[in-house]
């Protein structure tokens, strides 16, 4: 019995080393590349998988090898609609909600 997903997802390391090498490059660039779109059937990993990959990229934040960043996620499975994502991603990188 699992009482939080493990820290490290068995059999998904090539889509968190897409995800890695995809997010790390548009921190670098200075988020100037295009949104990241995961998706797929429930209960995969992918949200767990792209949590990882983010705890991953703080750890480099804080040891200076990335700038800080803001990693907003936005589940499309919650939001009463779908241009509700536009008001979320404005309050997460606003800081304003």
């Amino acid at each position: 019995l699992l009482n939080a997903p493990p820290a490290r997802l068995p059999c998904r390391d090539v889509q968190r080393e897409t995800i890695l090498a995809w997010m790390r490059t548009a921190i670098a660039e200075g988020g100037a590349s295009s949104p990241l779109y995961v998706s797929g059937v429930p209960g995969t990993g992918k949200t767990a998988t792209v949590h990882e990959v983010c705890r991953m990229l703080r750890g480099e934040e804080r040891a200076g090898s990335l700038p800080p960043f803001v990693c907003a996620e936005i589940n499309g499975m919650r939001l009463p609609t779908a241009t509700h994502a536009y008001t979320l991603l404005w309050e997460v990188l606003s800081g304003k909600r």
